[in-house]
């Protein structure tokens, strides 16, 4: 399809190009359908998505990817759908998902990523997502999901769909999950009630059941082995580690908790440059 074509058809509202074999789509292609709410372009063979795929819709509220051979979302695909509430690109072949995948998407609030082959996603991927409500990560090749992947989005609380163990053949390192157990605990984030949608855990564990310490009952090992396994790759080179006391304890700029005798024990961050307590 040629750029312009649909440039006459200022006052449609609803555009179905499901199941047609497109792979590609062409810069303007879009162009004048300003009226535009609902695009399907489900069912084709869209490999990647690039910036101004969707120049010109300014009103599309729902875009539906499902079904097709994605495998690429570049930086500044979605830019320009300011009004856009439900994004789609669920049962595609994307394997990541990186800072800049998610620019310009300021009030979707729901996302479904389902039935991909994701196996990681960037912190701060999701930070553009001001209105997210709901997004959905079952099906993928995730194992875990570190804190910061979530840290700048709002909570409503924040809904979460990280299995389908009808469908679903993904297991979780849960013991890595106790963040989002804590998260649960306090509703600021939510699962739905069916023990089918909650998180499978790879050692067969039952997600209800998993004990997590609550961050008053750590001990110095656990914290150690935190800080060890997660904070020193958490900051970037030369960053400056601010704590202040507080008892027995010193708080970091990430609202965490440390032994204030960390710095007698041998720890493997040997980037640091700067402490300032």
């Amino acid at each position: 399809m040629q750029p312009g074509l649909l440039a006459k058809l200022r006052y449609l509202d609803e555009l179905s190009l499901n199941r047609n074999d497109i792979s590609w789509i062409e810069f303007g292609l879009f162009i004048g359908l300003n009226n535009l709410a609902t695009l399907r372009l489900h069912e084709n063979k869209i490999s990647v998505l690039e910036p101004g795929s969707f120049t010109g819709l300014n009103s599309l509220t729902t875009l539906y990817l499902h079904d097709n051979k994605v495998t690429v979302i570049q930086s500044g695909s979605f830019d320009g759908l300011k009004c856009l509430a439900q994004l789609s690109p669920n049962l595609t072949d994307i394997s990541e998902t990186k800072n800049g995948t998610f620019t310009g998407l300021n009030i979707v609030k729901f996302l479904y990523l389902h039935n991909n082959e994701i196996s990681s996603v960037e912190n701060g991927a999701f930070d553009p997502l001001h209105s997210i409500k709901y997004i959905s990560l079952f099906n993928n090749k995730l194992t875990t999901l570190h804190p910061d992947v979530f840290v700048n989005i709002p909570r409503y609380p924040l809904q979460l769909q990280l299995s389908d163990q009808i469908t679903d053949t993904q297991d979780w390192d849960c013991s890595s999950l106790c963040w989002l157990k804590h998260e649960e605990k306090h509703q600021t984030v939510k699962f739905q009630v069916e023990e089918k949608y909650l998180p499978r855990c790879a050692n067969g564990s039952a997600w209800s059941s998993l004990m997590c310490l609550s961050q008053g009952e750590w001990s110095t090992i656990d914290l150690l082995w935190w800080y060890q396994n997660w904070f020193c790759s958490s900051f970037p080179l030369n960053s400056t580690l601010c704590c202040s006391s507080h008892r027995n304890l010193s708080r970091t700029r990430r609202g965490s908790w440390l032994p204030k005798d960390w710095i007698h024990r041998p720890l493997q961050c040997g980037w640091l440059r700067h402490l300032q307590l």
